[in-house]
């Protein structure tokens, strides 16, 4: 039996001893199980106790052994509910403990303990004994790693083969190779640092020179060198370039967290960018494991990601990797992959691995914590450990310390290091001890305890989770313990005396004896904080003054601890400041809440330091020719350093502990010092209270003032990181053996051998040489081999062990910022990358130390500015209004409201200039109006500046810290105090607004202090905190999450491939597929609106709440309806102003306390008119404005904020971002589809569904035999169907063009392809005139029941219409009355009449301005809005009107806006109507509602470039016919589509392509293509008819005749007239966007001055030397940049600038333009050096991507080189564009036919 669906109950009856009574008849069996999970189609329920499941389960054995995986893998996929009754609120606290306990019983176990886990699966074991059945399988050993056997060639070509460098082979000269560490710094470059460090660092350039090597693998490096001259200069330019040529050894991780793929279950992607990507076992995943419908025209493929057994895949008795487990590739997404690497050949792009894990991809910590122990071997438990610690060897010959003590951390379990001082009797002198716990002589290397250590390499310390920290001991903790200095407990150890010499209260020498054996007894157990306070005679706890006072009491009259404490610190500072120098006097390494106990820190640390440098010394003079261990920090690169202090010199000066590296540096002026009024209110608060500690602690910080907190930062990505050496290893050179990081000659680690095994090896080490015993006698583990071997072990080890700390670290933030936003002050830092629109930011706190910059990173784009100043400010335009009656926005105490700027004030950092908007008071009779009003504010600063001579008093004090200089600090704080607080405008409070718009100017640059507000990435893989608001003035956030990655914020759902060659199987699949992608489009061109719009005081209304636990995200809730806002008839005056209306996206902010904040997204689903209310005699309703949350993160409320939500009481704050009309429009007519189909019409619904296969179905649709008859009488017999209505007359359209009308009229649907100047736009004219004859005289054959109707032509933009009406235009000429209407949009519509219905967003539309929105002329009489406004004079009298209102400052009242907006609505649709032959409008403009309430008067459809259309653009506009033409050629420009992954998804191919592709493969007569083209000179039309349309497009007899263009213009081309091409090569350099042009293109746009000077002059030749008319010249190119430069360049000439008729324009905007002789400037270049050898490029797509942009698109190429009618002109970098496949071809034509010329 089988069926739908199978709901398993779980009640077993069981034994005394909990067995099961009948265990093969019972759901604990796993052959019920088996059968109920088999019997069910569709779906399983199974109901019971988890727990006694599996209690039952273990009990039973290998009988019932399912239930644990199956649980395991309903959490995985979310589907482990627990019943709502559990999770009431009463039972909230009792069931989180069980669900966490669960997790820890499914999930939790050692990775060493991996390998002994068995599940059992009747399925997957089945499955195992089919893959061992197979005979391509059955004698296969893949895990020899064989290449023959693993199958893991990319599917797709590689770039490699695709630019062919298999010729470029020999290339360069190569010098030799060379042993180095790779450093991966990403996908294209890495750096190879030889080992022998004499030798400068070698550049590898592109991936394929390093395939095979991870990050830090040592590997064997091929130097080439390349050699070329400099064009200009004429110098020789030699580069170098490396390639990894062997592995040496592996020193990268086996383990990586990997994200699938999201178009294939074979790739995956690791996290850590440096490594490629992984491919798992594909032999196995890609020919097996596909499940495949039979049915072919089924779309659906169920994919499966294999999960493999990890001992499986390194058993040498298993042929075949067991599989542990089948995902279905639904659920990827939300998942993370543990994956394994195998090998990496070179010869592939992709490493071969396994997957062995998968886990959620959450913030719960126990998850993260899991994946991160998984990656990092960490084992989650002590193992049992069966032998004992050896005795240790207590003797009374060995010196007992007895004033010893401990500093550790609280709740510390590892105290191996402990600090004596003691006075000798030469006055003055001290003995200082250092005591380190023995652990050599407890556990030796035979020990077993010291092969788990080995393995282990260190202790890992996680995060601080409530003042604990997770510690994953390198011993076990019984072991630990044991060890351990712990107090009152006698203790072996290890002693490095030194003799302290104090004179006069001040140390002059600390000289340190030899390290001794010793016993010792802890007499106290400090924590950093007691001893602090010990020190300064301070309150302690009463254990830690009970352990003082027995130490003193023991002591006198010696040392008390007091003095010991200071003493030692004061050796401590001798020691720093003899290390480090003037740098010693800082110290900013406390770690968070430890920042005032920084003495005691320092103490340690400093006694430690000297300690380990002392044992390296010992080392290294007893030991000289053999092996010891050291640690080892090379200096950083000098290139890295020259470039660190290049762009630092003017603020290292600031800093004590950074001037150092000024040392060999022409020091220039300082800058002027910044410091935060945060800070500076800190130091005010530390020298009132006279606290000299934290004095010291805040000015030696650099964290804390953006110019060194910026240095400081970009220091540490230029330090080279320290690694374990081997003494004598030839990878190293002896001198070379410093620790450049502590400024010493030698160290070695020593202090920690109960965390650090290296410690421990050293501790052997200095035990063998106190004994006198022979080092390589001692064990072989001395022997150099093995110990260079270890050395590398630990070094992957520390390094494993700081990553995880680090990730630990940021699991546990982003916890706590997914509860609530955390506020915190940053500086904005310069951007690694090197780009002057990007930033990072530093944080003022120690807590946000693990957050990499990069973690932090944004773009000035993504904070919604609005343009960019000249001076370089940046400007944002903001619209405010309140549901409270009134409200006063800029009541914060840092915003003054000014008059006007006062001469002696300096200019404000940030300025606001606001229009407030008020309810007039005291009007008569009729609702009150608004009143405008101006004002301005000014926002104070946030730091003040100062001089360096003013900080250096701070430099004095560090080094002293005595009274007097104390004083002069103090004064000069008070003093900036004062300074900070003077010349400040008076405040004056404004009155009190219903709505504002203002514009906020204020620099945004490196080292500006901003506020931000942080919360959990939407878009990394691992838990990492994030920017999610950012204040750029008071009151006024931007939300970063949603402007950088706006899909996850508001559409979480996983994009699929919409462009289905294979058709669709029904409407509603259609639309659901094409909605997901263009919405992701429409919301990633939302968020890019120039103006923020807020809703402030909103009391949003939250209709109950669902409870979400599912055992894998941590408990949270969702709304269970809707969410709503009521906006009462109060309110709706000002709501009227922002145009809310369903579609918008809305970003909700809360803030309930400073402890308490969130953000939600959401969509507004509708916008409607709720229950009436009386008022004034009126019928009133409220306005009810409903949302939900669309992603999987757009509103998850966290248990605190739902307490404080179903309070009902709180309001928030709304940003509304606008969904643009044309998306609106078109994604509100693709949803009507769903709702009454039958407002589509019946071909529209035939093409939305159809593909090849089923073609067939268009052959059925054509015109009636009456339609058909009298257009083909028409086409046959009216002159103007076939006549040119230009030119000459007589002439008629070629055959092609008559046979593609004939075909249009025959068919309901056809294409019609026309290339370049083949005249597609001039036979759909005819067409459109044919169609609109035919319509009339059907109309007049039967008037009564056949209305007349119209053509509707449309096509994407306003442009491609224009050229449309202007052929129409051409028959008033022939005096034909052809009725045309064309139809703008409101933007070009309010270009002519202003809307004087006040609207404070309507800046908005202007964001898709098309050709400048000007209705052109002689289009102006047939245009709607001027129609309207001719017929009714009420429009023009209302208009006059409220224009004198505004004129004003009046805001015309809610009634009179309505009457207006109907007025103009009821005239345009009358209009409409009107019986016009031909109607023209854009696509999207046939979704507005004036034309779809007219469809019925509509009758064919033609949509002209339908091939730069959106699919959902084009069957918007042909759903309102049944006779639908495209006209369009898919060769040239697509569609604009912004948002990559919609582009991909297939928004970005139009329905023109999608439908001609596949009528061209089947030879469908449905597709027509137009060859013969009039516009270009045949030998221009050669390239890209080669190219592009495999030579068929052809030049008509009448372009073949053509002469030159003037009579001299033979003589210009290399070639003559025959080959009017030329393409000048001119190697410039490019340049980002100057200001000037960033309000008109986009900031990463690319210009070139020298080709733009190369345009220019070539203007002027043409004119002045050849008689080439200006108009006849145009100039196009890819960038706007470079189209506003060499406008600019044009405008400034003085013998070019009166000429305005000249063209400069972008390709796209050319597109269907022609003009005489085109200059095409391509713009990118770079220095030929770098690009003149393909083997040093190394080019793949993303160079290509990167270094020629928009030249790669073929569509782009096509246009640009085809607007020409008598002469090309190409200038550009030819050896930088032969790199694309497209631009080499037409390159190699030019250099044949010999019309290549160098400047």
């Amino acid at each position: 039996c089988e069926y739908e669906a199978i709901f398993l109950s779980t009640a077993e009856p069981t034994t005394g001893k909990g067995r099961s009574k009948n265990p093969t008849k019972t759901p604990c069996s796993q052959y019920v199980f088996n059968t109920a999970l088999t019997r069910a189609k569709s779906l399983v329920v199974c109901a019971g106790n988890p727990f006694l499941l599996m209690t039952i389960e273990e009990s039973m054995g290998n009988e019932c052994s399912c239930w644990k995986e199956y649980i395991r893998r309903c959490i995985l996929s979310k589907t482990f509910v627990v019943p709502s009754k559990l999770n009431h609120e009463t039972s909230h606290a009792i069931t989180q403990d069980p669900i966490k306990m669960l997790q820890e019983i499914i999930f939790k176990f050692s990775p060493a303990l991996s390998i002994h886990l068995s599940v059992k699966d009747s399925i997957l074991k089945s499955f195992q004994q089919a893959l061992n059945s197979i005979p391509q399988y059955k004698n296969c050993k893949l895990k020899m790693v064989d290449d023959s056997k693993w199958n893991i060639v990319d599917v797709s070509l590689s770039d490699m083969d695709e630019i062919g460098l298999d010729s470029e082979e020999n290339e360069g000269e190569k010098i030799g190779v060379f042993d180095c560490e790779l450093q991966v710094k990403n996908y294209r470059s890495a750096v190879a640092v030889p080992l022998d460090h004499s030798k400068e660092p070698i550049v590898i350039n592109g991936f394929n020179n390093r395939r095979g090597a991870f990050n830090n693998d040592i590997v064997q490096v091929e130097v080439t060198t390349y050699t070329s001259a400099d064009d200009s200069s004429k110098e020789v330019i030699v580069k170098t370039s490396g390639k990894v040529v062997k592995v040496i050894e592996e020193r990268h991780p086996t383990r990586y967290v990997c994200r699938a793929d999201q178009y294939g279950f074979i790739n995956f992607y690791p996290l850590d960018k440096t490594a490629p990507v992984i491919v798992n076992l594909p032999k196995i995943s890609y020919n097996l494991l596909r499940y495949r419908p039979k049915d072919d025209q089924a779309p659906m493929v169920h994919d499966y990601i294999t999960v493999f057994r990890e001992d499986s895949i390194f058993d040498a008795n298993d042929k075949i990797p067991r599989i542990r487990e089948l995902i279905p590739f639904e659920l990827s997404q939300s998942l993370l992959f543990v994956v394994i690497v195998l090998c990496w050949k070179p010869k592939y792009r992709k490493a071969l691995g396994a997957v062995v894990e998968a886990v959620p991809r959450t913030s719960n910590l126990f998850f993260t914590n899991h994946l991160l122990n998984l990656v990092y071997y960490i084992d989650e438990e002590d193992e049992e450990v069966h032998a004992p610690l050896q005795p240790p060897n207590e003797t009374n010959k060995l010196h007992h310390y007895n004033r010893a003590f401990t500093i550790d951390p609280p709740l510390s379990k590892d105290l191996d290091d402990a600090v004596s001082l003691t006075p000798l009797p030469q006055d003055g002198n001290y003995e200082l001890a250092v005591l380190i716990a023995n652990v050599a002589k407890r556990i030796n290397e035979n020990h077993p305890l010291d092969k788990k250590a080995k393995q282990r390499g260190t202790s890992v310390y996680g995060a601080k989770q409530r003042g604990a920290q997770r510690v994953h001991h390198m011993f076990p903790s019984s072991i630990t313990s044991q060890l351990s200095l712990d107090y009152l407990k006698k203790r072996h150890v290890l002693c490095v005396p030194a003799t302290v010499v104090i004179e006069e209260g001040v140390v002059t020498s600390v000289v340190s004896g030899d390290p001794k054996e010793a016993m010792v007894t802890s007499q106290i157990q400090f924590t950093y904080e007691s001893a602090k306070k010990v020190m300064h005679n301070e309150e302690v706890d009463v254990e830690t003054r009970r352990q003082v006072e027995a130490f003193d009491a023991a002591s006198r009259p010696s040392l008390l601890m007091a003095d010991t404490l200071n003493l030692l610190y004061k050796i401590a500072m001798y020691l720093r400041i003899k290390r480090l120098n003037d740098a010693g006097y800082c110290y900013d390494r406390s770690e968070e809440g430890e920042e005032s106990n920084w003495q005691t820190h320092l103490l340690i640390e400093e006694l430690m330091i000297f300690c380990n440098a002392a044992i390296a010394d010992y080392l290294r003079e007893r030991i000289p020719q053999q092996s010891a261990l050291f640690l080892v920090q090379q200096p950083p690169l000098e290139v890295e350093r020259h470039n660190f202090i290049k762009q630092n010199h003017k603020y290292l000066q600031q800093s004590l502990s950074l001037n150092y590296y000024l040392n060999d540096f022409n020091n220039e002026q300082a800058a002027p010092f910044i410091m935060p009024n945060t800070t500076l209110q800190l130091l005010v608060d530390a020298c009132s209270n006279g606290d000299h500690i934290t004095l010291a602690s805040i000015l030696s910080n650099n964290k804390l003032y953006p110019q060194l907190a910026m240095a400081e930062a970009m220091s540490r990505t230029i330090n080279r990181k320290a690694t374990y050496i081997v003494e004598n290893s030839s990878e190293h050179n002896c001198n070379h053996h410093v620790h450049s990081g502590l400024l010493l000659p030698a160290y070695t680690h020593f202090t920690s051998p109960i965390r650090r095994y290296a410690d421990l090896i050293v501790q052997r080490l200095v035990t063998s040489l106190i004994e006198g015993r022979s080092i390589a006698e001692n064990s072989d583990i001395y022997m150099y081999k093995k110990l260079a071997k270890l050395c590398s072990q630990l070094n992957v080890r520390n390094k494993a062990a700081k990553d995880f700390e680090r990730a630990d670290n940021k699991a546990c933030i982003t916890r706590s910022c997914e509860i609530s936003l955390e506020r915190t002050e940053a500086f904005v830092i310069e951007s690694s990358k090197k780009s002057n629109d990007l930033f990072e930011l530093s944080f003022t706190s120690n807590h946000y130390e693990c957050i990499h910059s990069q973690d932090t990173s944004f773009s000035i784009s993504d904070l919604n500015s609005h343009h960019k100043t000249k001076d370089g400010a940046i400007v944002w335009k903001i619209v405010s209004i309140s549901l409270h009656q009134s409200f006063n926005l800029f009541s914060h105490p840092d915003v003054m409201k000014i008059d006007m700027p006062s001469s002696g004030l300096k200019a404000p950092h940030c300025s606001i200039a606001a229009k407030l908007y008020q309810y007039t008071q005291g009007l008569k009779e009729g609702e009150p109006r608004l009143h405008r009003s101006n004002s301005n504010f000014a926002v104070c600063n946030k730091g003040i500046t100062l001089s360096l001579e003013c900080w250096v008093v701070t430099h004095q004090y560090l080094k002293c810290q005595n009274e007097d200089n104390f004083k002069e600090v103090k004064s000069l704080i008070l003093q900036l105090q004062q300074e900070a607080s003077k010349d400040q405008p008076q405040s004056k409070r404004d009155e009190q607004s219903v709505a504002i718009t203002y514009e906020i100017q204020r620099p945004f640059t490196a080292n500006d202090i901003v506020t931000v507000w942080l919360g959990k990435s939407l878009k990394e893989c691992l838990p990492v905190p994030a920017i999610q608001l950012m204040e750029i003035a008071p009151t006024v956030r931007v939300c970063l999450h949603h402007n950088k990655y706006p899909s996850l914020c508001f559409s979480d759902v996983q994009l699929q491939n919409a462009s289905l060659a294979t058709g669709y199987y029904s409407i509603e699949q259609y639309v659901q597929l094409w909605s997901k992608v263009f919405i992701a489009e429409s919301v990633y061109d939302s968020v890019r609106t120039k103006n923020l719009i807020f809703i402030r005081h909103a009391p949003l209304k939250w209709n109950g709440f669902s409870r979400v636990d599912n055992c894998v995200d941590d408990p949270y809730y969702v709304p269970k309806d809707e969410v709503s806002l009521v906006i009462p008839p109060k309110n709706q005056d000002s709501l009227d102003f922002i145009s809310i209306k369903s579609g918008d996206f809305l970003c909700v902010r809360y803030e309930i306390s400073d402890s308490l904040n969130a953000v939600y997204h959401f969509v507004v689903t509708s916008v409607e008119q709720g229950k009436k209310k009386r008022r004034h005699r009126k019928d009133i309703k409220n306005i009810i404005i409903r949302m939900c949350a669309e992603g999987d993160h757009s509103c998850r409320v966290t248990e605190n904020m739902y307490q404080e939500l179903k309070k009902g009481s709180q309001t928030c704050e709304i940003q509304i971002i606008p969904m643009p009309d044309s998306f609106h429009r078109v994604y509100a007519r693709m949803k009507e589809a769903l709702r009454d189909n039958n407002k589509w019409s019946s071909l529209s619904k035939t093409i939305l569904i159809s593909d090849t296969i089923r073609s067939n179905y268009f052959n059925g649709l054509t015109a009636t035999k009456k339609e058909l008859e009298i257009s083909l009488k028409v086409f046959n017999y009216d002159p103007l169907a076939k006549q040119l209505w230009k030119g000459e007359g007589g002439i008629e359209l070629n055959p092609i063009q008559q046979d593609s009308i004939k075909r249009a009229l025959t068919n309901k649907f056809q294409l019609i392809q026309g290339p370049p100047g083949t005249g597609k736009s001039e036979t759909g004219a005819h067409l459109a005139y044919i169609f609109s004859v035919t319509n009339k005289k059907i109309s007049e054959e039967d008037p009564m029941s056949c209305k007349k109707k119209s053509v509707l032509y449309c096509g994407p933009s306003n442009k491609s219409v224009d050229v449309v009406h202007k052929n129409l235009h051409l028959l008033k000429a022939l005096n034909n009355k052809l009725k045309i209407l064309r139809i703008y949009g409101r933007t070009h519509e309010r270009n002519d009449y202003p809307d004087p219905v006040f609207d404070l967003t309507q800046e908005r539309t202007n964001r898709h301005d098309d050709g400048g929105g000007r209705v052109l002329d002689e289009f102006r009489d047939e245009s709607l809005h001027e129609i309207i406004r001719h017929n009714c004079l009420e429009i023009v009298a209302t208009e006059s009107r409220l224009k004198e209102l505004l004129d004003q400052g009046i805001i015309p009242s809610l009634d009179e806006r309505n009457r207006y907006k109907k007025l103009i609505t009821f005239e345009e649709m009358k209009e409409i109507q009107n019986n016009y032959d031909v109607i023209l409008c854009t696509c999207n403009e046939t979704c507005s509602q004036r034309l779809l309430s007219s469809k019925d008067i509509l009758a064919q459809c033609i949509i002209d470039e339908s091939g730069m259309a959106t699919e959902p653009e084009t069957i918007a506009a042909s759903s309102l016919c049944e006779h639908v033409v495209l006209i369009g050629d898919h060769k040239q420009l697509q569609p604009v589509v912004k948002y990559s992954p919609a582009k991909e998804c297939g928004l970005g191919t139009s329905l023109f392509e999608r439908y001609a592709n596949q009528f061209e493969e089947a030879d469908d007569p449905h597709l027509i293509t137009l060859e013969l083209q009039y516009r270009m000179h045949s030998f221009i039309c050669q390239g890209p008819s080669n190219i592009f349309y495999d030579g068929k497009l052809k030049a008509d007899q009448i372009v073949q005749d053509r002469g030159p263009l003037t009579q001299s213009m033979d003589s210009f081309w290399p070639r003559g007239q025959l080959h009017p091409v030329l393409f000048l090569k001119v190697y410039g350099m490019e340049r980002s966007t100057d200001y000037k042009y960033s309000r008109k293109v986009d900031s990463h746009s690319k210009c070139n001055d020298e080709e733009a000077e190369a345009v220019v002059n070539y203007i002027k030749m043409l004119v002045k030397e050849h008689d080439v008319k200006h108009d006849s010249i145009a100039v196009l190119t890819p960038y706007g940049a470079q189209k506003n430069l060499v406008a600019e360049m044009i405008k400034n000439d003085p013998e070019l600038k009166t000429k305005e008729s000249l063209s400069v324009a972008t390709i796209v905007e050319s597109q269907g333009d022609e003009y005489d002789i085109v200059i095409l400037t391509t713009v990118r270049s770079q220095e030929v050096s770098e690009i003149r050898y393909k083997q040093y490029v190394q080019p793949d797509r993303q160079w290509l991507n990167e270094n020629l942009g928009f030249l790669t698109d073929d569509h782009q190429i096509n246009v640009g080189i085809t607007r020409a009618r008598y002469g090309l002109i190409i200038i550009g970098n030819d050896i930088l564009l032969k790199y694309d496949a497209t631009w080499n071809k037409l390159i190699e034509i030019y250099e044949n036919e010999g019309c290549i010329y160098t400047v």
